[in-house]
């Protein structure tokens, strides 16, 4: 019916904004660690280390000169 059918659809949504929500943290986590690393690893490393790619890398640090 389509009250379950509105309650499947909002569980799925909530399920997808919680992974969401997950991921981004992940990744504010690899980025905040990455800084912390510039002035003692290389960036093959840190990438290796932090799942973050050179390219994004390159544009952390870049920014973090400024």
């Amino acid at each position: 019916d389509s009250a379950n059918a509105i309650i499947f659809a909002e569980k799925q949504a909530e399920e997808r904004g919680e992974i969401k929500g997950e991921i981004k943290g992940k990744r504010e986590a690899a980025i905040a660690i990455a800084r912390q690393l510039f002035d003692i690893l290389d960036l093959e490393t840190i990438a290796q280390k932090t799942g973050l790619t050179l390219e994004e890398l390159r544009s952390l640090e870049q920014d973090q000169t400024f």
